[in-house]
C-alpha cells in the first residue's frame, strides 16, 4: 500500500500492519513457539484454559508477523483440541473456525481435523449439519470406528434435542381425558 513502513492489510478494517525484518520476525517466531511449548505442557496437566490462552498468544505473534502457515496451522490444531475440552459457551464455534481454516490451508491434518469439526457441530447443535459432514466425510475416506461412534452420538444427541422439543404426547392426550372425565 501507500503507507511508510508498513502495508494496508484487508479484515475486517483496513488497518495498517508493520512490515517486520527477518531478525524481528524470527524473534516473534521464537516466542510463539515458546508459548506453544506453554499451551502442551498446560494441555498434558489438563489445565484447558491455560493451554487456549498460549495457543491464542501464539497464534497472535505468528499471525501478527507473518509468521509460516505450517507453525500457525500446528497452533490452530491443538487450539481446537483444547478449546473443545474446556467447553466453555463460546469455545466450539472458535474450535470450528480453526477447523475450517485447517481444512483449507493445512492438507496434511485432514483426518482428524474432519473429524474434530463434525464434533464442534454437533456441541452447537447443528445435527443435521454434522450428520452431513460424517456422510461426506464416509463418502471420501470410508468407515471408521471413531466416524461410527460419533455418528451414534450424534443420532442420540438428535432424539434427546426432539424429546425437548416434542415431549411425548401420550401424557397430555392422559390429562384431557381426565379433564373430560371431570366434567
Amino acid at each position: 500500500g501507500g503507507a511508510i513502513g508498513g502495508r494496508l492489510v484487508a479484515g475486517n478494517t483496513w488497518r495498517l500492519r508493520r512490515t517486520f525484518t527477518a531478525r524481528e520476525r524470527a524473534q516473534y517466531e521464537r516466542l510463539a513457539h515458546e508459548r506453544q511449548m506453554k499451551g502442551e505442557a498446560a494441555g498434558s496437566r489438563q489445565s484447558w484454559t491455560e493451554a487456549v490462552r498460549h495457543y491464542t498468544a501464539a497464534l497472535g505473534l505468528l499471525e501478527g508477523c507473518g509468521g509460516d502457515l505450517a507453525d500457525i496451522c500446528d497452533v490452530r490444531m491443538h487450539r481446537s483440541r483444547a478449546l473443545l475440552r474446556r467447553d466453555w459457551t463460546a469455545d466450539a464455534q472458535i474450535a470450528l473456525w480453526d477447523c475450517e481454516f485447517l481444512l483449507q490451508n493445512c492438507t496434511e491434518v485432514r483426518t482428524n481435523v474432519e473429524l474434530r469439526r463434525i464434533k464442534c457441530l454437533k456441541k452447537l447443535r447443528l445435527f443435521q449439519a454434522a450428520a452431513n459432514a460424517c456422510a461426506d466425510f464416509r463418502e471420501r475416506r470410508g468407515s471408521s470406528e471413531r466416524l461410527l461412534k460419533l455418528e451414534a452420538s450424534i443420532r442420540s444427541a438428535r432424539q434427546r434435542r426432539a424429546r425437548e422439543w416434542h415431549p411425548d404426547e401420550d401424557d397430555d392426550d392422559d390429562d384431557e381425558e381426565e379433564e373430560m372425565d371431570e366434567e
